[in-house]
């Protein structure tokens, strides 16, 4: 069984440098019979012998870029192979020094040529249009490749209305202009990338212009997406307040069939009834014959429904009194007691037609054997 070693120094380590960057090319050694890799370690010239750094190099390279340099400045660069023995020895030093920036003084540029702006402008009102007339620059330094049209409105900003008339032309229809309206117009005149100083402008009204269009309305003036943007809101706006208002509607309905069906549903004693009969209390056959046989005590309160009940009782018949009391005392039961509180009694004392009033605390107490049951009304 062969038994490997660490590998051994690269030879021919070369170093070329530019302004930030160094190429490290090298020959690897035997590599002891295994895979190696190597490591590319650098440091300023200036620098102390301890401040090397290590870069890895990609496996099966022999050459590394080193970045990030100082211009002008000198570094050293070595080698060293390793493989999963262990590392080689390090390889000879090599000082180089990156290139300086260049202080040279720069080359002077290429002037380009002057030229002369058309002259002779002139322009006129025609049934097709505006009719502007000029002619070319006079020996112009180089060949002139097109002419450029600017205007102006109501002494605005100048802006470009043709930037490619041919330079064989003297005259244009002028096109893009609104009516009733001023403008200034003039030229300019271009070689390739090289345009002239503008020419003198000339004046023109297109006041009663029927080829030209109009002023642009503000519909016109907004852009599409915008337009489309607004229209969709003031949509969605008016269909949000229909939506409300036919909500509101609904509800509002709705309150009221539920305050009826309420209204529907309370039973007929709880409602209001503002006639004098169904306020008063309902008279049985058995509280018209204690009115009838118990004669109105003096010690209630001198009341409108106590006086028409002593009326009424003087007015009824003696004799029809007598046989009632006579059939009720024929009952053998006890006299009951009934009992009249003090917030029914007046200051006056009871009747004699009764056989006793007792005062017991808070209530008198009242013993008539004349009366029936049908005085548990005050029991």
């Amino acid at each position: 069984m062969e038994q490997g070693t660490s590998p051994h120094v690269v030879s021919a380590v070369f170093v070329t440098t530019e302004m930030n960057q160094a190429n490290v090319s090298w020959v690897p050694g035997f590599d002891g019979g295994y895979t190696q890799k190597f490591t590319v370690w650098v440091k300023q010239a200036s620098r102390g012998k301890h401040e090397w750094a290590s870069l890895p190099v990609p496996t099966s390279k022999n050459y590394l870029l080193v970045t990030g340099l100082l211009a002008g400045t000198g570094y050293q660069f070595s080698v060293l192979p390793q493989n999963k023995l262990g590392s080689g020895p390090f390889s000879e030093i090599v000082s180089v020094r990156t290139q300086a920036v260049p202080t040279e003084t720069p080359t002077a540029v290429t002037s380009f040529p002057i030229l002369d702006p058309p002259i002779f402008l002139s322009v006129n009102r025609t049934e097709q249009g505006v009719l502007l007339q000029w002619s070319p620059p006079e020996a112009p330094s180089s060949p002139l490749t097109s002419y450029v049209l600017q205007a102006r409105k109501d002494r605005g900003q100048w802006v470009i209305l043709s930037g490619n008339i041919s330079a064989n032309q003297s005259e244009l229809l002028v096109q893009g202009l609104l009516r009733d309206s001023s403008y200034d117009l003039r030229l300019m005149s271009r070689s390739n990338k090289v345009l002239s100083q503008p020419s003198e402008s000339v004046n023109i009204s297109t006041i009663g212009m029927e080829v030209y269009p109009l002023r642009p309305s503000f519909l016109e003036v907004i852009p599409e997406p915008l337009l489309a943007g607004v229209l969709g809101g003031v949509c969605f706006l008016f269909v949000a307040i229909v939506l409300s208002l036919v909500t509101a509607c609904y509800m509002s309905q709705r309150r009221q069939r539920r305050r009826r069906k309420r209204r529907q549903d309370i039973p007929p004693a709880f409602q209001k009834n503002s006639s004098p009969d169904a306020r008063s209390p309902p008279r049985s056959p058995d509280s018209v014959l204690k009115l009838k046989l118990c004669p109105p005590l003096p010690f209630f309160p001198n009341t409108s429904s106590s006086q028409s009940d002593r009326s009424s009782f003087d007015k009824g018949s003696r004799g029809e009194y007598h046989d009632q009391r006579k059939q009720l005392l024929s009952n053998s039961s006890p006299p009951p007691h009934y009992t009249l509180f003090e917030s029914h009694l007046g200051s006056q004392a009871p009747s004699a037609n009764c056989s006793g009033v007792h005062l017991q605390r808070t209530r008198w107490t009242l013993h008539c054997p004349a009366t029936t049951r049908g005085l548990q009304l005050f029991q």
